[in-house]
């Protein structure tokens, strides 16, 4: 049987970030490119990682040899109509595989979701809104300034809160609770609608908390991995890699 692996199609710093977060966890990783001149280039920015050139044809050679129930598709172009188009293709060809696919805003996430992906993530809008927040609070301000410019262990992720925890009704000030029984620190939550409710402003601390929603959290990634087990599914950012950068530049 094939072992699990991560197909990664994109190669801008969103991709790239999500294949360092995959292979650092110990996953495998083969990462698919449009571009022919920039195999070479990523091989040597990660060489864990497989590349290899694809065209957005209907011939998926590369990844027949990988069984659909045991592989996990990341949809991370940055052209907003080749990664609809991608996500068709890949949905397709293959019913059953699951499908991640990062949008740059809600409209992009909703053709996204038509298109045939399981999960999207809004990548630009969050990380937009939370940093537009950071500017006007000097102490969640700091906790950033560690995380991404210091040689610190703790780490940003978001987590799909699932139907079976426990946090699902509540209030954000309500969690505070929980949060210490678990050593994180909760920024924020984003809702259906995509918008986003801090855990530091009073607007937010009003906000009831529903499945299916986001939590931005803090911790370190043992006890944001416990968190999750009693929460639901996460994806860990490491701020003090990322860098703003369009995939064709």
């Amino acid at each position: 049987m094939n072992k699990k692996y991560n197909l990664i199609f994109g190669c801008d710093e969103y991709a790239l970030q999500i294949a360092r977060n995959l292979i650092e966890s110990g996953e495998k990783v083969h990462l698919f490119t449009l571009f022919e001149e920039k195999i070479e280039t990523l091989h040597e920015m990660i060489p864990q990682m497989e590349v290899s050139l694809f065209d957005l044809s209907d011939e998926w050679g590369e990844i027949e040899r990988y069984d659909p129930e045991n592989m996990l598709v990341y949809c991370a172009l940055s052209d907003e109509a080749k990664n609809v188009f991608l996500t068709i293709s890949l949905r397709t060809a293959y019913e059953n595989i699951a499908i991640i696919a990062l949008a740059s805003d809600r409209e992009h996430a909703t053709k996204l979701k038509m298109a045939g992906a399981n999960k999207m993530i809004v990548t630009a809008q969050i990380t937009a809104n939370i940093l537009h927040e950071l500017i006007s609070n000097p102490t969640v301000s700091q906790l950033m300034q560690k995380i991404l410019y210091e040689n610190s262990d703790l780490k940003i992720a978001q987590i799909t809160v699932s139907d079976r925890s426990e946090l699902i009704g509540m209030q954000l000030h309500e969690t505070e609770p929980i949060q210490a029984r678990y050593h994180i620190i909760l920024l924020a939550v984003i809702d259906a609608e995509l918008q986003t409710w801090f855990a530091f402003n009073q607007k937010g601390l009003q906000h009831q908390i529903s499945e299916e929603e986001i939590l931005i959290v803090v911790g370190r990634e043992s006890d944001i991995e416990a968190f999750r087990e009693k929460t639901g599914d996460h994806y860990i950012l490491d701020w003090r890699r990322w860098h703003w950068k369009d995939e064709d530049e």
